[in-house]
């Protein structure tokens, strides 16, 4: 059975390299190198990460040295200088541009050995070393997927509570010995977390980007990638695939006659049979409207005629089943690869082709014969490279990714329930001084309160301020606890760094950097209040440590976000003609909706159907056919203003949401579109009727986004049938 969905392999390759065959350290390398990938990071993301880090631990040990000589022993320098060693082997790593598997843990455990290695030697200042161990924990939470980071987590997490309680620093060493692990441990957790939900994410949107919305099927970007793809592989192998380029015949008619429910309900049922009628690691795609691809590799092993005519028989028993009272068949026509293929003219060949088989099954219209004009294939790509210009429908496809990413209420309810817990357990195993156990719990209650209140942020429908709010109390409540332990409060000092290093997985870039210049002025504030041992060290080497990891914290997710961003276009994004596709219409349409049940107001939508457009395909070229859906869908968006919504549902059907309009302003609207689409198709294809139905439709009570479209379809099919006389009058006229 063929692919039907995008999630398949892209080639089916084996890997090049090693005759798919791999070695196990090239396996490993492959393996990091798709978690890299996944994140829209290269191979050199790793490298320049461990050489900051690195740089950045050494030279944060030989400050300590500067500022307390005489914590900072020969024996800790002697490691900055490691460190400073490593961050040299990772600039020359970065240099080789080549990734190599056995250098993660490396990089990672040499980190953690050299931190551990300096905190059990320093004395007093051992708390302020062990809180480096935060660089290689983040940095593999950061990069790799969760089953390669959480065990480098666990590890370092266990070595920072060695370094704690081996050190005795204190009468409260017990108590710090279990914050600062739990605060490390919190932050490594939440990058973990919020990077899985990013994997997550970005797979999800991926697979939506080579889809089609309708079918399931892969999309025109999808065959393209495979296309090209394939091909290469073809040209080194010596073996030729085919193209299958497939049309159902007369289905303009199921939309006009009958209605689009049914089309789609068409659509879906050729998409499926297609599928099943076809042999394991073949391609399935829609192109658009009634337009389906067919990639076979391999094609010499493959009796094609024999597969066109599957193919045929499919179609047929699909289409009776649904609508029988319309022509059930379908044109199916291929092409074999020739060296120097490329994707767009192996599919201009195969569109030929099916045209071909066109002229056969149309050979009684009048106009059978005229020359068929495909089009120029480099301006039709021209025209796809729309999708990468900002429009308003980008923009609307890319809003609230920043917040899907983060979780932000879940991560600040998850870190407040830690300190309701955490804070209580120290005053009950700890020395905390004159915190206690009341004290604790009361200071507990109010971190449960918070985490009750982030978990119902939803249906609180909470905004932005609360975060702000709860970042506010988190630091109140942590310096409460603080100062009531006393000369204590030195073992829950580090839980001020939460309050500035959880912004970053909350807020944006310049927001976050309030919060952590409040976080580590509320630390210091409390540190000297306290008149703690080493206060000068320990703010050094925690402010140095917390700088750097937000620094480059942001400057990842800068990267990440970007890319998932671009997946989040390419999914909401019709790949032709660069409008909005069905998903994002379907959303934008439930959105409004919402909005205008709660203010008493209407959704006004504008429906548009290409009249005859069937025949551009049919008597030209389907690249033909492109080309004129990219024009309209030019014309279209020339004629709306940039807040509406203009989406193409499929095939030649355009629909236009309009962002808080009147009827009447959506009926003037109307009539420039119309008046755009005639002058668009008649540059083109002057001799083929170039009108469109458009017709205005407004919600009712009640409405959901499937309703207000299956309305919107009800209105065209009745807009076709009255138009249908004047359209013939245009035609005699053209003749």
């Amino acid at each position: 059975m063929g692919e039907g969905k995008p999630g398949s392999p892209a080639t089916g390759a084996p890997d090049s390299r090693t005759g798919g065959e791999a070695l196990v350290g090239e396996d490993l390398t492959v393996r990091i190198g798709n978690e890299l990938a996944e994140i829209g990071l290269t191979e050199d993301a790793p490298w320049v990460s461990s050489m900051v880090l690195y740089g950045s631990g050494g030279v944060i040990v030989l400050a300590l040295s500067l500022i307390s000589p005489e914590s900072v022993t020969g024996f800790v320098q002697g490691l900055a200088g490691a460190a400073l060693l490593m961050a040299a082997f990772s600039a020359w790593g970065y240099r080789q541009k080549r990734y190599i598997g056995w250098a993660t843990p490396v990089r990672v455990l040499t980190g953690m050995a050299i931190i551990t290695a300096g905190g059990l030697s320093s004395g007093s200042i051992s708390a302020s070393l062990g809180t480096i161990l935060i660089f290689p924990q983040i940095s593999a939470a950061f990069l790799y997927a969760t089953r390669r980071s959480v065990p480098y987590m666990v590890i370092g997490t266990l070595l920072l509570f060695l370094i704690l309680i081996l050190g005795r620093f204190g009468s409260w060493y017990v108590a710090q010995s279990i914050v600062t692990p739990a605060v490390i441990c919190t932050l490594v957790c939440a990058v973990i977390l919020s990077q899985a939900r990013l994997r997550r994410l970005i797979k999800h949107h991926l697979e939506r980007s080579l889809a089609d919305p309708l079918t399931g099927l892969a999309n025109t970007r999808h065959l393209n990638e495979r296309l090209a793809a394939e091909l290469g592989r073809a040209e080194q192998i010596g073996e030729a695939l085919a193209l299958f380029a497939i049309d159902l015949d007369n289905f303009k008619r199921v939309n006009d006659e009958i209605n689009h429910r049914t089309g789609d309900d068409v659509l879906v049922a050729v998409g499926r049979v297609l599928g099943s009628a076809s042999p394991e690691g073949v391609l399935v795609a829609r192109r658009g409207g009634d337009e389906f691809s067919v990639l076979l590799p391999a094609a010499d092993r493959h009796d094609l005629e024999a597969l066109s005519q599957e193919f045929r028989a499919a179609i047929v028993g699909a289409r009776r089943r649904i609508c029988p009272s319309i022509t059930p068949s379908g044109s199916v026509g291929y092409v074999l690869s020739e060296p120097g293929d490329d994707p767009e003219g192996i599919i201009e060949r195969a569109d030929r082709a099916l045209h071909a088989h066109k002229v056969q099954f149309h050979a009684g219209r009048p106009d059978h014969g005229r020359r068929a004009e495909s089009g120029n294939v480099a301006d039709i790509a021209q025209r796809r490279q729309i999708a990468g210009k900002p429009e308003p429908e980008k923009q609307q496809a890319t809003s609230g990714i920043l917040r899907a990413i983060g979780q932000r209420w879940f991560i600040v309810a998850a870190v407040s329930l830690e300190l309701a817990i955490l804070v209580p357990l120290v005053s009950v195993i700890g020395d905390t001084g004159s915190l206690g156990l009341v004290e604790a719990g009361l200071v507990g209650l109010g971190f449960l309160t918070l985490a009750a209140i982030m978990t119902q942020s939803s249906r609180l429908r909470l905004g932005i301020w609360s975060l702000h709010a709860a970042f506010l109390a988190m630091g109140l409540l942590i310096a409460a606890s603080v100062l009531l332990a006393g000369a204590a409060g030195a073992a829950l000092l580090d839980m001020f760094m939460l309050v500035a290093v959880m912004g970053f997985f909350v807020f944006t870039p310049r927001v976050a950097a309030i919060w952590f210049v409040l976080g580590f002025g509320g630390m210091a504030a409390a540190a000297v209040h306290g008149g703690f041992a080493n206060t000068a060290t320990r703010l050094g080497a925690a402010l140095a440590a917390s700088a750097v990891l937000a620094s480059m914290f942001a400057k990842l997710r800068k990267l990440t976000v970007k890319y998932m961003e671009r997946h989040v276009e390419l999914a909401q994004i019709d790949p032709l003609t660069g409008l909005a596709n069905r998903r994002l219409l379907q959303a934008r349409l439930a959105d409004r909706l919402e909005t205008a049940h709660d203010h008493g107001e209407e959704v006004v939508v504008i429906a548009v159907d290409l009249n005859d457009f069937k025949r551009v395909n049919d008597d030209h070229s389907h690249t033909m056919g492109d080309r004129l859906l990219c024009d309209v869908a030019e014309a279209i968006r020339a004629s709306t203003r940039p807040e509406d919504l203009v989406a193409r549902r499929g095939g030649d059907e355009f629909y236009i949401v309009c962002d808080d309009a009147s009827r009447d302003t959506a009926e003037l609207a109307g009539h420039r579109i119309e008046e755009a689409i005639e002058r668009a198709r008649i540059a083109l294809c002057p001799r083929i009727d170039p009108t469109a139905t458009v017709m205005i439709v407004s919600s009712e009570p009640g409405d959901d986004a499937s309703a207000l479209m299956f309305r919107a379809d009800v209105a065209l099919h009745a807009g076709k049938v009255r138009s249908h006389a004047a359209r013939g009058h245009w035609l005699d006229n053209a003749g």
